[in-house]
């Protein structure tokens, strides 16, 4: 799928946008995925996230953005569909630049007691 800000992406890739917080655009017309503003949106999508990653794969890391991130890298079997070279390096980029941030842990947090 085409998305504005990431360029070509794999369904794979996308579910782990949304695992980030990434949720679709709020501009009309325009396929793309952005940051709500609204911590309850976020939470959302990061819930959402994890469904379809669990959906996908068959297993399950809660909410844990950097475990998921480890599985996908390590596994045989979803490592290329997740590091596929259309928005591999933007999808790199937003996981990494999430996993810095020190609000990230509250976040999950927070989504595992939804």
């Amino acid at each position: 799928m085409m998305i504005a800000s990431f360029g070509r992406i794999t369904p794979l890739q996308g579910d782990m946008l949304l695992l980030v917080g990434f949720g679709p655009s709020s501009r009309d017309g325009i396929r793309d995925l952005e940051t709500p503003v609204e911590q309850s949106e976020i939470l959302e999508n990061i819930r959402k996230g994890r469904e379809e990653l669990v959906r996908s794969t068959g297993q399950d890391f809660s909410h844990s953005l950097q475990s998921w991130h480890n599985f996908l890298m390590s596994s045989e079997e979803f490592k290329r569909k997740y590091t596929h070279p259309y928005g591999w390096r933007n999808v790199e980029r937003a996981v990494k630049a999430e996993l810095r941030k020190p609000e990230r842990a509250r976040l999950e947090a927070l989504a595992d007691q939804m």
